[in-house]
């Protein structure tokens, strides 16, 4: 009995050892990345450079067959060729494709700042996870000469169009200028909010693709968003001039009438048989009344011979000429938000948002709401 237990216990041992060193054996063959291959150029990488691995093992990896292909915090690079320049060594170029849009927008988008990220960088066969790594590799998602440059002509362009906005009407309201000296029209919301959008996707595109290098980044509804801000800018120059026009006219057409009972009145009061006459009495009284009536109707006429002055910047963009009006403010918080929740989309993902098609109307409804507040009343001519 004593003997077969010890068989039994010889026989465990003799299995257990022989796992191990099969598992010691397997661990010695299975491949590893030690580390990145720096050429004397330094440890800066971007895109288009040339990525160098010292792999352990690598005959192992080959076997059986298959396409090897670079990963970034084990997500695969699947159109990126790999090439084994010698014994131990793997080589592939880094590049954004199509096919790894997906791959480089969740590796940029948890980078910690917007000019560099570090992965870890392996390599495996297509369809299947990547081999075990200790390396390390820090990307430069920025080129560095190229932000500059960009940097540069962006402020260039703002500085211009701040020096337009001091200097010009450029976003101000058409009509005339204030006669008093040192007034300036008021500030007109809609050329604002045509000049935010402007500035957002003029800033943010360049941003974008330096470091995605994506060109396709401006959304539709973007574009629909600034299609509303122009249409509504467009809109309101258009209601302003012919609310002009229409005082225009009107403000002839009382004047004629005033003129001519005026002339009438002088005649009248002229007349050797005013004394006499009771129509003649009665005629002057009319029209009298009359040109009281039309005096009374010009000062109705909305600052026709008097321009509007800015009142402030916050004043001038949430009130028209009956004080504060909701519509107005309705569509300058929109704005507002809207601006703000792209800022942090672009900042945070690196990609404008994508309004939905409820928000696109919502913001249509404010913009046709504000535009139908400034559609005139016909003036009404005595």
């Amino acid at each position: 009995m004593r003997r077969k237990n010890y068989l039994l216990i010889g026989n465990f041992l003799i299995t257990a050892v022989s796992l191990i060193l099969i598992n010691v054996a397997q661990a010695q063959e299975e491949a590893q990345v030690l580390s990145v291959l720096y050429d004397q150029g330094g440890k800066n990488v971007k895109m288009g450079s040339v990525v160098k691995l010292q792999v352990k093992n690598l005959g192992s990896l080959k076997k059986g067959g298959g396409i090897i292909v670079p990963f970034l915090d084990g997500l695969a690079l699947d159109d990126v060729n790999t090439s084994f320049p010698m014994n131990g060594t793997v080589e592939f170029v880094l590049r954004r494709t199509a096919a790894s849009k997906d791959s480089w927008d969740n590796i940029i988008s948890r980078r910690k700042n917007s000019l560099s990220t570090v992965v870890n960088v392996s390599i495996g066969k297509f369809g299947q996870t990547p081999i075990e790594s200790l390396a390390t590799l820090e990307i430069e998602l920025v080129n560095r000469t190229y932000a500059i440059a960009f940097s540069i002509l962006f402020m260039i362009i703002l500085g211009l169009f701040l020096y337009c906005a001091v200097k010009s009407n450029i976003i101000r309201d058409a009509g005339k200028e204030p006669t008093d000296h040192g007034l300036r029209k008021p500030f007109s919301i809609s050329r604002v909010q045509m000049a935010i959008w402007f500035f957002l996707v003029i800033g943010t595109y360049p941003f974008i693709y330096l470091i995605t290098g994506d060109l396709g980044s401006i959304s539709s509804s973007l574009l629909g968003l600034m299609g509303i801000s122009a249409g509504t800018a467009f809109s309101a120059a258009v209601i302003d001039g012919s609310k002009s026009s229409a005082n225009v006219i009107a403000y002839s057409q009382l004047k004629a009438k005033k003129n001519a009972f005026s002339e009438r009145i002088i005649d009248i009061e002229n007349s050797p048989d005013l004394a006499k006459d009771a129509l003649l009495l009665a005629e002057l009284t009319n029209n009298n009344a009359k040109v009281f009536e039309i005096e009374e109707s010009l000062k109705e006429l909305p600052n026709f011979n008097e321009a509007k002055a800015s009142r402030g910047y916050f004043r001038d963009m949430v009130s028209d000429a009956g004080g504060v009006s909701f519509h107005r403010f309705q569509i300058f918080s929109w704005t507002l938000v809207l601006a703000i929740i792209f800022i942090i989309e672009v900042v945070t993902n690196l990609k404008m948002p994508e309004f939905s098609a409820t928000l696109l109307g919502l913001m249509g409804v404010s913009s046709g709401t504000y535009i139908g507040f400034k559609f005139p009343e016909l003036p009404k001519v005595a």
